[in-house]
């Protein structure tokens, strides 16, 4: 089975190097660790918004990033939500979430349903009406 994400990269941090490596077959996955250890960094790196991140990426084949390719951020087609303050303050979680969808009917309906399946899937469903003052990290 391809691998889903392919991933060796080095990350430098205030405090330290941070080097990752690994590969899955698996969609979906978690990453956790103490504060401080670069998770989000690391999550900016695959995102494509982080942009001393060194070494590779590759999703479902396609490379995003190595010695030649940087893909942009765009490109991407990754989803992020950060946990700080870069969510608008003045929105619910499901309009912040919601933040990006645009596009044709059909293009509406697909993100409607993949939104839907998401929420599930991450059981974020007791937070959408929140606001952003009222999570914690």
């Amino acid at each position: 089975m391809m691998p889903w994400l392919e991933l060796e990269v080095a990350l430098p941090l205030p405090d330290f190097e941070l080097k990752v490596s690994f590969r899955t077959t698996s969609s979906v996955l978690g990453i956790f660790g103490p504060s401080g250890a670069g998770k989000s960094s690391l999550l900016e790196s695959i995102v494509g918004i982080r942009k001393t991140v060194r070494g590779s990426i590759r999703v479902k084949g396609v490379t995003w990033l190595d010695d030649n390719t940087t893909l942009p951020a765009f490109r991407r087609r990754v989803g992020w939500v950060p946990q700080n303050h870069r969510l608008f303050p003045h929105w619910t979680v499901r309009r912040n979430l919601l933040a990006g969808r645009s596009g044709s009917l059909r293009a509406e309906q697909a993100s409607k349903d993949f939104f839907e399946k998401s929420v599930d899937l991450l059981e974020l469903g007791p937070l959408l009406e929140r606001m952003p003052e009222s999570l914690s990290g």
